[in-house]
């Protein structure tokens, strides 16, 4: 697995991820990856030298996932909310 790295805003090296690891990091195969930043729902790759690689940000992605997390508890509490019963006073 090739390694790349960027220098970040903070200074810091953040490592890159090319669209062959895509779908063992996020389970998607690389046509609903591309309908998902389509749809804005899934980070940008940057482009790398040369112009016809790219690579995404392994922080955009953690992000991203984070962000499914959340949404993913919010849904559940939300229908645990729905189903609790209501307290009697």
């Amino acid at each position: 697995m090739e390694k790349i790295a960027v220098v970040s805003d903070t200074g810091g090296l953040q490592r890159l991820v090319r669209a062959r690891e895509l779908r063992s990091l996020t389970g998607h195969s690389p046509q609903y990856i591309y309908e998902l930043m389509a749809a804005g729902k899934f980070p940008k790759p940057i482009k790398l030298a040369g112009g016809r690689d790219v690579a995404w940000l392994e922080s955009a992605l953690v992000e991203w996932q984070q962000d499914r997390i959340r949404a993913r508890d919010a849904k559940a509490e939300k229908t645990a909310k729905k189903k609790a019963p209501a307290s009697a006073n």
